[in-house]
């Protein structure tokens, strides 16, 4: 379950990467916060950079936690798309495209919203209240994947241990069987 909160931060570090733009930059930390987790501050995805990190990043940002991808699927994405990073690895291109992200960035987080954090503190009541009910849905739902998880675990363990019983009642079966024809 945990890695699934990871590859949100993967991505923002690929972002970084292939940006190299500090992400964020010059916005309050308390607004990033809250615009992160409300789904309502993303980072701008710039067009110049190849589809393989688009889609990748996209997937990474999904607001469902559910619907993020497991680092296992990262590495599928990334070994499927090695040709096209291998392009983008190479020195000059990758210095103009550095360049040219790092305009569209700044063109972007220039046009986001400025969060003010006074006015989201004089919220009322009752969208408070909204609020906390929609956290904590979120939190249930969590907590279901984790029971979820849990369980499958567990069912897998269960198996594995049944096999590991029966594969000893066999070797032991084998040895009475040898030491029975020597």
């Amino acid at each position: 379950m945990k890695t699934i909160f990871f590859s949100r931060s993967f991505g923002i570090i690929l972002w970084e990467m292939v940006t190299c733009t500090v992400p964020y930059n010059k916005i309050d930390p308390i607004a990033v916060m809250w615009g992160v987790a409300k789904g309502t501050l993303k980072l701008p995805i710039p067009p110049s950079i190849p589809e393989g990190f688009k889609l990748l990043m996209t997937m990474c940002w999904e607001q469902q936690p559910s619907n993020r991808p497991s680092f296992q699927q990262i590495i599928k994405h990334l070994d499927i798309k090695t040709p096209e990073i291998i392009l983008f690895e190479q020195e000059q291109e990758y210095a103009e495209l550095t360049h040219i992200c790092s305009t569209e960035i700044n063109e972007n987080l220039s046009k986001l919203p400025t969060i003010d954090i006074s006015s989201i503190l004089q919220l009322t009541n009752d969208q408070l209240m909204e609020k906390r009910k929609e956290e904590l849905q979120q939190i249930t739902d969590i907590r279901r994947c984790y029971e979820i998880r849990t369980q499958q675990i567990n069912t897998l363990y269960i198996e594995l241990k049944s096999l590991m019983i029966q594969l000893e009642e066999r070797e032991q079966v084998i040895k009475k069987k040898e030491h029975l024809n020597f």
